[in-house]
């Protein structure tokens, strides 16, 4: 499989650009997609909930699709109006999606909730046409906002931190398996996936997390190593192509 790393781009490097556009990471990831010929066709969204999702930018991306069918863990999947056909369950758990179908499947901060990333995978080369692609966008696992969360959620202390930083979280378990370069490559091995390409992005919207008090210690790290790091970029963006 070939391997490819793209160059970092846009407003890398420089943090008060950043802290201004804090949407550039999911802009520029949009920008990509979107250039994406696949993504008129037959696009499967994984994760998709109720409403598609929720950044407007990678909602941009699904617009041109011809058709869109999608899955998610809630019954509320149902009530989707964008959805063509909608299942419920885990990718990897539902035999019923037809097997070599999609031209472009997306999922978007969904594979750090993936507990078996080489069951997810195979789910995923299952449901692609021969030549489809895979895209995911997540934060990264080698970010400390990853290392926080999963401290979290050892502790099972999301409740508490949703009251303290007085804002809502996901309640669905995260698991940072199916976030770095390393763990997708060890995931996708096997598959007959016939290219892997990394995209990073610093992003610093990780300090609406914290209450007003501590926000500065995210700050400091963005300001000082996150935005200038590729290896601890808060954002990732992965994509798969089928042999």
């Amino acid at each position: 499989m070939e391997v490819v790393i793209a160059p970092r781009v846009g407003l890398a490097g420089n943090f008060a650009a950043l802290d201004a556009d804090r949407p550039s990471s999911s802009v520029y990831f949009a920008s990509v997609i979107n250039a994406d010929s696949r993504l008129s066709g037959k696009v499967l969204d994984v994760g998709c909930g109720k409403s598609g999702p929720t950044v407007p930018a990678y909602a941009t991306t699904l617009r041109r699709a011809a058709q869109i069918d999608g899955i998610d863990p809630f019954p509320e999947v149902k009530e989707n109006p964008l959805l063509t056909r909608s299942w419920v369950g885990g990718l990897e758990d539902v035999p019923e999606i037809p097997s070599n179908e999609y031209d472009a499947v997306v999922s978007f901060f969904v594979a750090e909730h993936v507990a078996n990333p080489a069951a997810f995978l195979a789910a995923v080369h299952r449901v692609l046409k021969p030549g489809g692609v895979f895209y995911a966008c997540t934060p990264h696992s080698q970010h400390p906002f990853a290392w926080c969360v999963r401290l979290i959620e050892t502790l099972n202390l999301k409740g508490k931190m949703e009251d303290v930083a007085q804002r809502g979280w996901n309640r669905y378990p995260a698991y940072y398996r199916l976030n770095s370069r390393r763990s997708v490559l060890r995931a996708a091995r096997g598959l007959n996936f016939a290219r892997a390409e990394f995209h990073y992005h610093p992003c610093v919207q990780w300090d609406e997390n914290f209450p007003r008090a501590l926000r500065f210690v995210p700050r400091l790290f963005d300001r000082v190593i996150g935005v200038h790091v590729t290896a601890v970029a808060q954002q990732l963006m992965f994509k798969l192509e089928k042999a």
